[in-house]
């Protein structure tokens, strides 16, 4: 079996040969991990860990700014740059690593509606999409997945947070139209992806962070009223062309797991399990049937501070959690961090590999 059966069996609620495996980290971790299996590039960790998934997309060649996931900025002296919404970012160093952080917001004192219309906004013409069914082609034995288009994220970064939460509240019509403009690039966006894929995209990875660690960003009913619509039209997008959808949103965002199923999301990362209600064995219970859990194991506190017993009790208890009958794809909470023991993220991957897999009655066996 390979990696896109095993993960097509898994998302339709079925047990492959073993658990899906899937990896995130800072540039920091993987550069050690380059290290650590002496490989020159991300392929050969992917390898290492027996990862399942591989992502295509478009290369962005605009000469304005950034593609806000290219790893290879073109930075100003200072360090900054641009992105193609036209946000500004500068790296700020912490005790664990270096980040990006947002300095300037170019719609942070819009006030009306044609504020938002004569914003500079991106086309999708500055994407190349010829490689795309190439590149797609080359990983034929992975689940293929391509994004990351987001909404309220992205219109957080344009106009800032505050002014995102306040203007719901005092000028939905402003919020209404920035959302529209969004979702109208990333539709035609992904309509040309898709296409240029030929079929062969397995997943649209979409990211809306609405949670926080104690609840929702907004309310339900406004999350209903302006974010889902959006959603619907990406959805729609992907049925399209026969993607699976998996969503990306943080926090303890149970209350709005029935939507997702009802809106057809396939796929839901990263399950935060410290966060309130995010509780993963009732998680399955609840809703395993319908959708399919992808991350669990936390990032929080277990893999920066708990030794490698810890680390491996984590993934035997997500395993036994979350495993049975499929639906369910390994790997930690969040994008692995420079504070995490090297010696705990291998743990992850070869407790992985020796406790999830289904064709010998070991998985989840603590």
């Amino acid at each position: 079996m390979n990696s896109r059966e095993r993960v097509l069996l898994a998302v339709e609620h079925k047990e492959p040969d073993r658990v899906p495996l899937d990896f995130y980290a800072t540039p920091e971790v993987w550069q050690k991990l380059r290290e650590h299996f002496q490989v020159t590039d991300d392929e050969g960790v992917l390898h290492a860990f027996e990862v399942d998934f591989r992502y295509v997309g478009p290369r962005y060649h605009h000469q304005r700014g950034n593609d806000t996931f290219t790893g290879n900025k073109k930075r100003d002296p200072d360090g900054s740059w641009e992105d193609l919404w036209g946000v500004r970012w500068r790296p700020k160093e912490f005790k664990v690593g270096t980040y990006d952080e947002i300095f300037c917001s170019p719609l942070a004192e819009a006030e009306t509606v044609s504020d938002i219309e004569n914003h500079s906004w991106p086309a999708i013409e500055w994407y190349d999409y010829s490689r795309i069914a190439a590149d797609s082609m080359a990983y034929d034995e992975y689940a293929v997945y391509t994004g990351w288009p987001s909404i309220f994220q992205i219109a957080q970064n344009i106009l800032s947070m505050e002014k995102l939460l306040i203007d719901l509240a005092l000028r939905p019509e402003l919020i209404e139209a920035l959302f529209q403009r969004i979702t109208d690039f990333y539709c035609a966006w992904l309509e040309r992806t898709l296409a240029a894929g030929g079929g062969r995209i397995d997943f649209v990875n979409f990211s809306d962070d609405l949670g926080i660690q104690n609840g929702l960003f907004i309310s339900p009913d406004m999350i209903r009223a302006f974010v889902f619509p959006c959603w619907r039209r990406i959805i729609k997008v992907c049925a399209d062309y026969e993607a699976k959808v998996w969503l990306h949103c943080c926090g303890s965002i149970r209350q709005l797991i029935p939507d997702f199923i009802q809106l057809g999301i396939d796929m839901l990362d990263p399950v935060q399990v410290s966060a309130r209600d995010m509780d993963p064995s009732e998680l399955k219970k609840e809703f395993g049937a319908k959708i399919t859990f992808h991350g669990a194991v936390d990032t929080q506190y277990i893999l920066p501070h708990g030794s490698v017993e810890d680390v491996r009790n984590e993934v035997k208890q997500r395993l036994q959690e979350l495993a049975p009958g499929g639906g369910y794809v390994l790997l930690p909470v969040h994008a692995v961090q420079p504070d995490v023991p090297l010696e705990n993220i291998i743990a992850v991957y070869e407790t992985a590999l020796e406790y999830g897999r289904y064709d010998s009655g070991r998985v989840g066996k603590m």
